[in-house]
């Protein structure tokens, strides 16, 4: 897997001014965990990274020695439109998953700031969404599956890839809204629903 160095532009991975060592850009799921293991046998304080569109605006971590970049993970693994499902890599941007859904006339009720660089994983590890919340549900909601590495290196996968199904505990929703504290999520599977014929906008002043 390739490592950046100083040369190659670690600053921006800088939270709040503090700089990583090292950082790991996995583009397999193989790849990810064994950055996972490397970093637990060197014993580095690790913080997965998807976008940086908040990440980059937080106080840093008592400890910050590597970052691992998530954003080469970006496939769409499956897409099944007659079942309104999706399973994607959470490197993969919300603007791009957008896209992808609205060929076929669905959506992902989930909104970020800055989506064109806002990632799927970032979105679900923090639990963001938008005022569509309260009529929709949040990410939480929305994920049925996925499929994580902890921070010893393995590989675990809960849940399944369709709406109804029994297979086990719903590990999965744990890590929404844990912020990569406790696995590090690389595939979700996720229940859409249909795009809107139109969207209407209330938009009005408010007194400064």
């Amino acid at each position: 897997m390739d490592l950046t160095t100083p040369a190659a532009g670690l600053e921006r991975y800088a939270i709040g001014g503090v700089t990583p060592r090292v950082a790991f850009q996995p583009s397999t799921r193989a790849e990810a965990e064994e950055a996972m293991r490397e970093a637990a046998r060197a014993q580095l304080a690790l913080v997965p990274w998807g976008g940086g569109i908040a990440l980059s605006r937080e106080a840093p971590p008592p400890r910050y020695d590597a970052v691992l970049d998530t954003t080469r993970l970006q496939r769409i693994v499956t897409f099944e439109p007659d079942d309104f499902t999706i399973r994607a890599e959470v490197g993969i941007s919300i603007e791009a998953l957008r896209a992808a859904l609205a060929e076929k006339n669905q959506e992902l009720p989930i909104e970020a700031a800055e989506a064109w660089g806002a990632t799927l994983g970032g979105a679900l590890a923090c639990n963001a969404s938008g005022p569509r919340r309260l009529a929709l549900g949040g990410p939480r909601d929305r994920l049925i599956g996925a499929r994580f590495v902890t921070g010893a290196g393995e590989c675990v996968q809960t849940g399944g890839r369709v709406v109804k199904n029994v297979a086990g505990y719903g590990i999965h929703r744990l890590l929404c809204g844990s912020r990569g504290g406790l696995a590090l999520m690389l595939e979700a599977s996720l229940k859409l629903l249909p795009r809107p014929l139109s969207r209407v906008a209330l938009v009005h002043a408010v007194d400064a």
